[in-house]
Protein backbone atom coordinates (compact mmCIF):
# COMPACT_ATOMS: atom_id res chain seq x y z
CA UNK A 1 0.00 0.00 0.00
CA UNK A 2 1.96 3.30 -0.89
CA UNK A 3 0.76 5.85 0.65
CA UNK A 4 1.62 9.17 -0.94
CA UNK A 5 2.20 12.89 1.02
CA UNK A 6 2.93 15.46 -0.03
CA UNK A 7 2.90 19.28 0.71
CA UNK A 8 0.15 20.21 -2.19
CA UNK A 9 1.16 23.07 -4.46
CA UNK A 10 -1.58 24.63 -5.94
CA UNK A 11 -2.26 23.02 -9.15
CA UNK A 12 -2.73 19.41 -10.29
CA UNK A 13 -1.54 19.63 -13.52
CA UNK A 14 2.52 20.31 -14.59
CA UNK A 15 4.52 20.33 -17.23
CA UNK A 16 8.07 20.14 -16.96
CA UNK A 17 9.71 22.02 -19.56
CA UNK A 18 12.94 20.98 -22.16
CA UNK A 19 14.28 18.56 -19.23
CA UNK A 20 16.78 15.88 -20.15
CA UNK A 21 14.58 12.58 -18.99
CA UNK A 22 17.21 9.82 -17.18
CA UNK A 23 15.41 6.24 -18.60
CA UNK A 24 16.52 4.30 -15.67
CA UNK A 25 16.58 1.19 -17.26
CA UNK A 26 18.39 1.78 -19.78
CA UNK A 27 20.93 4.65 -18.47
CA UNK A 28 20.25 7.02 -22.11
CA UNK A 29 18.99 10.57 -21.87
CA UNK A 30 15.92 11.35 -23.79
CA UNK A 31 16.86 15.22 -24.23
CA UNK A 32 14.64 18.06 -24.03
CA UNK A 33 11.06 16.25 -23.54
CA UNK A 34 7.74 18.09 -22.31
CA UNK A 35 6.99 15.42 -19.35
CA UNK A 36 3.05 16.51 -18.46
CA UNK A 37 1.95 15.36 -15.23
CA UNK A 38 -1.44 15.63 -14.39
CA UNK A 39 -2.71 14.46 -10.42
CA UNK A 40 -0.20 11.97 -9.42
CA UNK A 41 0.14 10.25 -12.77
CA UNK A 42 2.56 11.10 -15.90
CA UNK A 43 0.19 11.53 -18.71
CA UNK A 44 1.99 12.36 -21.46
CA UNK A 45 6.26 12.42 -22.47
CA UNK A 46 6.19 14.51 -25.94
CA UNK A 47 8.85 16.85 -28.24
CA UNK A 48 6.16 19.64 -28.26
CA UNK A 49 4.69 21.71 -25.65
CA UNK A 50 1.44 21.01 -27.80
CA UNK A 51 -1.53 20.60 -25.20
CA UNK A 52 0.06 22.65 -21.94
CA UNK A 53 -2.85 24.92 -21.70
CA UNK A 54 -4.31 24.97 -17.82
CA UNK A 55 -0.69 23.50 -17.08
CA UNK A 56 1.72 24.75 -14.61
CA UNK A 57 5.44 25.23 -16.46
CA UNK A 58 8.20 23.99 -14.67
CA UNK A 59 11.43 25.35 -16.81
CA UNK A 60 13.95 22.59 -16.76
CA UNK A 61 16.17 22.87 -19.71
CA UNK A 62 19.79 22.04 -18.92
CA UNK A 63 18.23 20.08 -16.28
CA UNK A 64 17.77 16.10 -15.70
CA UNK A 65 14.32 14.35 -13.86
CA UNK A 66 14.77 11.06 -13.07
CA UNK A 67 12.34 8.62 -10.69
CA UNK A 68 12.68 9.35 -7.26
CA UNK A 69 14.70 7.45 -4.57
CA UNK A 70 13.51 4.85 -1.74
CA UNK A 71 14.91 4.49 1.45
CA UNK A 72 14.96 0.58 2.01
CA UNK A 73 15.85 0.67 5.45
CA UNK A 74 14.16 3.62 7.35
CA UNK A 75 13.04 4.09 11.06
CA UNK A 76 10.84 6.25 11.70
CA UNK A 77 11.36 8.75 14.91
CA UNK A 78 10.53 7.38 18.10
CA UNK A 79 11.52 5.37 20.58
CA UNK A 80 13.29 2.84 18.54
CA UNK A 81 14.70 6.03 15.80
CA UNK A 82 16.21 9.29 16.21
CA UNK A 83 15.00 11.45 18.83
CA UNK A 84 14.05 14.00 16.22
CA UNK A 85 10.52 15.60 14.95
CA UNK A 86 8.77 13.23 12.47
CA UNK A 87 8.26 16.44 10.45
CA UNK A 88 11.78 17.11 10.16
CA UNK A 89 12.91 14.10 9.46
CA UNK A 90 10.36 13.52 6.60
CA UNK A 91 11.27 16.69 4.96
CA UNK A 92 15.08 15.99 4.95
CA UNK A 93 14.60 12.49 3.19
CA UNK A 94 11.93 14.26 0.53
CA UNK A 95 14.42 17.49 0.00
CA UNK A 96 17.15 14.62 -0.63
CA UNK A 97 15.34 13.27 -3.51
CA UNK A 98 13.45 10.10 -1.23
CA UNK A 99 10.09 9.74 -2.19
CA UNK A 100 9.76 6.03 -0.59
CA UNK A 101 10.22 4.89 2.76
CA UNK A 102 10.71 1.48 3.49
CA UNK A 103 9.87 1.85 7.09
CA UNK A 104 11.12 -1.40 9.42
CA UNK A 105 10.38 -0.31 12.90
CA UNK A 106 6.91 -0.54 13.81
CA UNK A 107 5.12 1.94 16.56
CA UNK A 108 1.26 1.80 16.77
CA UNK A 109 0.88 5.83 15.93
CA UNK A 110 2.70 5.80 12.78
CA UNK A 111 -0.27 4.11 10.81
CA UNK A 112 -1.58 7.41 11.44
CA UNK A 113 1.17 9.52 10.40
CA UNK A 114 0.12 9.71 6.37
CA UNK A 115 -3.60 11.32 7.20
CA UNK A 116 -2.07 13.37 9.33
CA UNK A 117 0.67 14.61 6.77
CA UNK A 118 -1.91 15.15 3.99
CA UNK A 119 -4.31 17.30 6.37
CA UNK A 120 -1.50 19.05 7.62
CA UNK A 121 0.06 19.58 3.43
CA UNK A 122 3.71 18.31 4.91
CA UNK A 123 6.50 17.45 2.41
CA UNK A 124 6.97 13.77 2.84
CA UNK A 125 7.61 10.60 0.98
CA UNK A 126 5.59 8.08 -0.08
CA UNK A 127 5.62 5.55 3.25
CA UNK A 128 5.77 1.75 3.14
CA UNK A 129 5.17 0.94 6.97
CA UNK A 130 5.42 -2.41 8.47
CA UNK A 131 3.29 -4.27 11.48
CA UNK A 132 4.63 -5.71 14.54
CA UNK A 133 7.84 -7.45 13.91
CA UNK A 134 7.45 -11.47 13.88
CA UNK A 135 10.22 -13.02 16.05
CA UNK A 136 10.17 -15.68 18.36
CA UNK A 137 10.37 -13.23 21.13
CA UNK A 138 6.79 -11.43 20.09
CA UNK A 139 3.28 -12.48 21.84
CA UNK A 140 1.72 -13.50 17.80
CA UNK A 141 -0.30 -16.47 17.29
CA UNK A 142 1.01 -18.55 14.69
CA UNK A 143 -2.15 -20.31 14.45
CA UNK A 144 -4.20 -17.01 13.48
CA UNK A 145 -1.45 -15.23 11.00
CA UNK A 146 -3.38 -15.47 7.74
CA UNK A 147 -6.07 -13.40 9.99
CA UNK A 148 -3.57 -11.48 11.22
CA UNK A 149 -1.92 -10.23 7.50
CA UNK A 150 -5.08 -9.82 6.55
CA UNK A 151 -5.64 -7.22 8.59
CA UNK A 152 -2.40 -6.13 8.06
CA UNK A 153 -2.97 -5.45 4.46
CA UNK A 154 -6.43 -4.18 5.09
CA UNK A 155 -4.28 -1.63 7.34
CA UNK A 156 -2.33 -0.27 4.80
CA UNK A 157 0.88 -1.81 5.96
CA UNK A 158 3.15 -2.67 3.15
CA UNK A 159 5.40 -5.44 4.25
CA UNK A 160 6.15 -7.96 7.29
CA UNK A 161 9.08 -7.79 8.96
CA UNK A 162 10.82 -10.44 10.65
CA UNK A 163 13.99 -10.66 13.16
CA UNK A 164 14.56 -14.13 14.35
CA UNK A 165 13.93 -17.16 16.01
CA UNK A 166 11.29 -19.48 14.69
CA UNK A 167 11.92 -23.17 13.37
CA UNK A 168 11.68 -23.78 9.86
CA UNK A 169 8.26 -24.93 9.24
CA UNK A 170 7.25 -21.87 10.84
CA UNK A 171 9.38 -19.71 9.26
CA UNK A 172 7.82 -21.10 5.49
CA UNK A 173 4.83 -21.17 6.78
CA UNK A 174 4.88 -17.32 7.40
CA UNK A 175 6.54 -16.41 4.10
CA UNK A 176 3.84 -18.16 2.20
CA UNK A 177 0.84 -16.98 4.24
CA UNK A 178 2.78 -13.42 3.63
CA UNK A 179 2.65 -13.93 -0.10
CA UNK A 180 -0.87 -14.90 -0.22
CA UNK A 181 -1.91 -11.97 1.47
CA UNK A 182 0.01 -9.77 -1.26
CA UNK A 183 2.93 -8.83 1.47
CA UNK A 184 6.45 -9.77 1.10
CA UNK A 185 8.63 -11.00 4.37
CA UNK A 186 11.36 -8.84 4.67
CA UNK A 187 14.24 -8.38 7.57
CA UNK A 188 16.88 -10.09 9.31
CA UNK A 189 18.20 -13.59 7.98
CA UNK A 190 16.71 -16.85 10.24
CA UNK A 191 20.11 -16.58 12.95
CA UNK A 192 20.59 -20.35 13.28
CA UNK A 193 18.47 -21.50 10.43
CA UNK A 194 20.64 -20.20 7.99
CA UNK A 195 20.97 -18.58 4.27
CA UNK A 196 19.51 -21.81 2.61
CA UNK A 197 16.38 -21.37 4.73
CA UNK A 198 15.69 -17.80 3.84
CA UNK A 199 16.67 -18.43 0.31
CA UNK A 200 14.19 -21.69 0.14
CA UNK A 201 11.49 -20.17 2.14
CA UNK A 202 10.68 -17.31 0.06
CA UNK A 203 12.32 -14.13 2.08
CA UNK A 204 11.44 -11.37 -0.62
CA UNK A 205 14.00 -8.88 0.94
CA UNK A 206 17.17 -9.72 3.68
CA UNK A 207 18.73 -6.99 5.71
CA UNK A 208 22.74 -5.91 6.29
CA UNK A 209 24.39 -8.97 4.38
CA UNK A 210 25.71 -10.25 8.08
CA UNK A 211 25.24 -13.96 7.20
CA UNK A 212 26.83 -13.14 3.70
CA UNK A 213 29.56 -11.47 5.21
CA UNK A 214 30.09 -14.32 7.58
CA UNK A 215 31.44 -16.39 4.44
CA UNK A 216 33.69 -14.01 3.23
CA UNK A 217 37.34 -15.15 3.14
CA UNK A 218 40.46 -16.38 0.82
CA UNK A 219 38.20 -18.66 -0.79
CA UNK A 220 34.73 -17.26 -1.72
CA UNK A 221 33.27 -20.11 -3.35
CA UNK A 222 30.17 -20.92 -1.15
CA UNK A 223 29.47 -17.65 -0.64
CA UNK A 224 29.52 -16.77 -4.40
CA UNK A 225 27.13 -19.98 -4.45
CA UNK A 226 24.63 -18.24 -2.17
CA UNK A 227 24.99 -14.81 -4.29
CA UNK A 228 24.01 -17.09 -7.73
CA UNK A 229 21.25 -18.97 -5.23
CA UNK A 230 20.19 -15.23 -4.38
CA UNK A 231 19.60 -14.01 -7.74
CA UNK A 232 18.03 -17.17 -8.62
CA UNK A 233 15.28 -16.65 -6.02
CA UNK A 234 14.91 -13.06 -6.96
CA UNK A 235 15.85 -12.08 -3.59
CA UNK A 236 16.12 -8.25 -2.54
CA UNK A 237 19.31 -7.34 -0.11
CA UNK A 238 19.64 -3.99 1.76
CA UNK A 239 23.30 -4.13 3.03
CA UNK A 240 22.98 -1.10 5.30
CA UNK A 241 26.64 -0.46 5.30
CA UNK A 242 27.47 2.92 6.00
CA UNK A 243 25.97 1.53 9.23
CA UNK A 244 28.54 -0.95 9.76
CA UNK A 245 31.34 0.56 8.01
CA UNK A 246 30.59 3.53 11.15
CA UNK A 247 29.86 1.18 13.91
CA UNK A 248 33.00 -1.52 13.49
CA UNK A 249 34.92 1.41 13.02
CA UNK A 250 35.90 1.15 9.41
CA UNK A 251 36.32 4.66 8.94
CA UNK A 252 40.06 6.67 8.92
CA UNK A 253 39.79 9.72 10.86
CA UNK A 254 36.44 8.59 12.19
CA UNK A 255 35.38 11.53 14.35
CA UNK A 256 36.23 14.94 12.32
CA UNK A 257 35.22 12.59 9.11
CA UNK A 258 31.96 11.98 10.43
CA UNK A 259 31.76 15.71 11.72
CA UNK A 260 31.51 16.89 8.09
CA UNK A 261 29.02 15.39 7.01
CA UNK A 262 26.18 17.04 4.96
CA UNK A 263 22.81 18.14 6.88
CA UNK A 264 24.34 18.24 10.49
CA UNK A 265 23.27 21.23 10.02
CA UNK A 266 19.48 20.48 10.35
CA UNK A 267 19.74 17.71 13.44
CA UNK A 268 18.91 18.79 16.73
CA UNK A 269 22.22 19.60 19.15
CA UNK A 270 21.56 17.26 21.66
CA UNK A 271 21.69 14.16 19.19
CA UNK A 272 24.91 15.64 17.63
CA UNK A 273 26.21 15.52 21.13
CA UNK A 274 24.63 11.78 21.76
CA UNK A 275 26.76 10.64 18.59
CA UNK A 276 30.25 12.47 19.30
CA UNK A 277 30.12 10.97 22.97
CA UNK A 278 29.37 7.31 20.97
CA UNK A 279 32.06 8.01 18.46
CA UNK A 280 34.39 9.26 21.11
CA UNK A 281 33.86 5.86 23.24
CA UNK A 282 34.44 3.96 19.53
CA UNK A 283 37.39 5.42 19.52
CA UNK A 284 38.51 4.57 23.00
CA UNK A 285 37.33 0.82 22.20
CA UNK A 286 39.28 -0.13 19.11
CA UNK A 287 41.52 2.50 18.33
CA UNK A 288 44.59 0.34 19.73
CA UNK A 289 43.32 -1.58 16.95
CA UNK A 290 43.41 0.34 13.91
CA UNK A 291 40.73 1.04 11.26
CA UNK A 292 39.17 -2.72 10.27
CA UNK A 293 38.89 -3.42 6.69
CA UNK A 294 35.62 -3.23 5.31
CA UNK A 295 34.33 -7.17 4.41
CA UNK A 296 30.87 -5.62 3.99
CA UNK A 297 32.14 -3.60 0.71
CA UNK A 298 33.78 -6.88 -0.47
CA UNK A 299 30.74 -8.61 -0.16
CA UNK A 300 28.82 -5.99 -2.26
CA UNK A 301 31.13 -5.85 -5.23
CA UNK A 302 30.08 -9.60 -5.32
CA UNK A 303 26.92 -9.45 -5.24
CA UNK A 304 26.93 -6.78 -7.87
CA UNK A 305 29.51 -8.80 -10.00
CA UNK A 306 27.23 -11.84 -10.31
CA UNK A 307 24.04 -9.73 -10.95
CA UNK A 308 22.33 -10.26 -7.24
CA UNK A 309 19.36 -7.55 -6.94
CA UNK A 310 19.96 -4.59 -4.59
CA UNK A 311 17.91 -2.07 -2.47
CA UNK A 312 19.72 0.84 -0.95
CA UNK A 313 19.67 2.59 2.34
CA UNK A 314 22.16 4.16 5.01
CA UNK A 315 20.22 2.75 7.76
CA UNK A 316 19.68 4.52 11.06
CA UNK A 317 22.01 5.55 13.66
CA UNK A 318 24.56 7.79 14.48
CA UNK A 319 25.83 10.23 11.79
CA UNK A 320 23.31 8.51 9.59
CA UNK A 321 21.67 12.01 8.66
CA UNK A 322 18.13 11.20 7.42
CA UNK A 323 17.98 11.91 3.40
CA UNK A 324 21.53 13.02 2.96
CA UNK A 325 22.97 9.72 4.10
CA UNK A 326 21.59 7.95 0.65
CA UNK A 327 24.42 9.60 -0.94
CA UNK A 328 26.63 8.29 1.99
CA UNK A 329 25.28 4.59 0.77
CA UNK A 330 26.01 5.25 -2.54
CA UNK A 331 29.51 6.02 -2.47
CA UNK A 332 30.19 3.20 -0.76
CA UNK A 333 28.19 1.21 -3.98
CA UNK A 334 30.53 3.36 -5.77
CA UNK A 335 33.75 1.71 -3.53
CA UNK A 336 32.34 -1.77 -4.73
CA UNK A 337 33.07 -1.09 -8.31
CA UNK A 338 29.60 -0.10 -9.04
CA UNK A 339 29.15 2.31 -12.31
CA UNK A 340 26.85 4.75 -11.68
CA UNK A 341 23.41 3.86 -13.44
CA UNK A 342 23.69 0.45 -11.83
CA UNK A 343 23.72 2.49 -8.30
CA UNK A 344 20.98 4.74 -8.75
CA UNK A 345 18.62 1.40 -10.54
CA UNK A 346 19.40 -0.06 -7.35
CA UNK A 347 18.08 3.17 -5.19
CA UNK A 348 15.10 3.29 -7.78
CA UNK A 349 13.49 0.54 -9.76
CA UNK A 350 14.82 -2.09 -7.84
CA UNK A 351 12.22 -0.72 -5.43
CA UNK A 352 9.76 -1.01 -7.31
CA UNK A 353 10.46 -4.73 -8.82
CA UNK A 354 10.63 -5.62 -5.02
CA UNK A 355 6.70 -4.48 -4.30
CA UNK A 356 6.20 -6.12 -7.95
CA UNK A 357 5.56 -2.43 -8.87
CA UNK A 358 7.53 -1.74 -11.91
CA UNK A 359 3.79 -0.67 -13.65
CA UNK A 360 3.35 2.01 -10.67
CA UNK A 361 6.37 3.83 -9.81
CA UNK A 362 10.14 3.56 -10.20
CA UNK A 363 10.30 5.21 -13.60
CA UNK A 364 9.76 8.21 -15.56
CA UNK A 365 7.42 6.31 -18.17
CA UNK A 366 3.96 7.70 -18.85
CA UNK A 367 1.18 6.05 -16.73
CA UNK A 368 3.71 5.53 -13.56
CA UNK A 369 3.05 7.44 -10.49
CA UNK A 370 4.86 10.80 -10.61
CA UNK A 371 7.28 10.31 -8.10
CA UNK A 372 10.64 12.53 -9.65
CA UNK A 373 13.94 14.74 -8.51
CA UNK A 374 14.68 17.34 -11.33
CA UNK A 375 17.99 17.58 -10.90
CA UNK A 376 20.81 20.55 -12.26
CA UNK A 377 23.47 17.64 -13.14
CA UNK A 378 23.43 14.73 -14.56
CA UNK A 379 23.96 11.71 -12.03
CA UNK A 380 25.25 9.15 -14.66
CA UNK A 381 28.27 10.85 -15.10
CA UNK A 382 29.00 12.23 -11.07
CA UNK A 383 26.44 10.33 -8.44
CA UNK A 384 27.46 13.76 -6.17
CA UNK A 385 24.58 15.16 -8.92
CA UNK A 386 22.05 13.94 -6.64
CA UNK A 387 22.16 16.38 -3.98
CA UNK A 388 21.86 19.35 -6.45
CA UNK A 389 18.26 19.34 -6.51
CA UNK A 390 16.14 21.66 -8.57
CA UNK A 391 13.18 20.09 -6.89
CA UNK A 392 11.23 17.22 -6.03
CA UNK A 393 7.81 15.34 -6.86
CA UNK A 394 5.77 13.56 -4.44
CA UNK A 395 3.08 11.41 -6.14
CA UNK A 396 2.27 14.96 -8.08
CA UNK A 397 2.69 17.64 -5.64
CA UNK A 398 5.54 19.54 -6.20
CA UNK A 399 8.37 21.29 -4.38
CA UNK A 400 10.95 23.80 -6.12
CA UNK A 401 14.09 24.04 -4.41
CA UNK A 402 12.85 27.83 -3.26
CA UNK A 403 10.36 25.61 -1.26
CA UNK A 404 12.45 22.75 0.05
CA UNK A 405 15.43 25.75 1.29
CA UNK A 406 11.93 27.54 2.61
CA UNK A 407 11.36 24.31 5.11
CA UNK A 408 15.02 23.39 5.65
CA UNK A 409 15.36 26.87 7.00
CA UNK A 410 12.74 26.61 9.61
CA UNK A 411 14.32 23.40 10.95
CA UNK A 412 17.50 25.09 11.04
CA UNK A 413 16.14 28.07 12.85
CA UNK A 414 14.13 25.75 15.57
Amino acid sequence: CLISISNAQNASKFIFEKVNVIDIKTGDILPEKYVFVENDKIIKISDSPKGKKGYRRIKAQGKYLMPGMMDAHAHLPGPQGLDMPMDDYLLMQAANGVTSLRCLRFESEYIEIPDRIRKENLIAPNLLLSPPVISVRGNMDYTEVDRLFKEYKEAGYAQIKYMSGLNPATHKSICRKAEKNGMPVVGHLPGYLGLDVALENGQKGIEHFNQYSDLYGDDNTELISYIQKTKEKNIFNCPTIDWYRIHNYCIKDIKPTLNQRAGLEFLPDSLLFKWNRYIDELILQKDHKGVKEDIRVEVLRLFHENGAPLLVSPGDGTFIVPGFGMLEEMKIYQMAGMDNLSILQAATINGAKFYDDENIFGSVEVGMRADLVLLDGNPLKQLEAVRQIAGVMVAGEWSSKKDLDKALEEIKRK
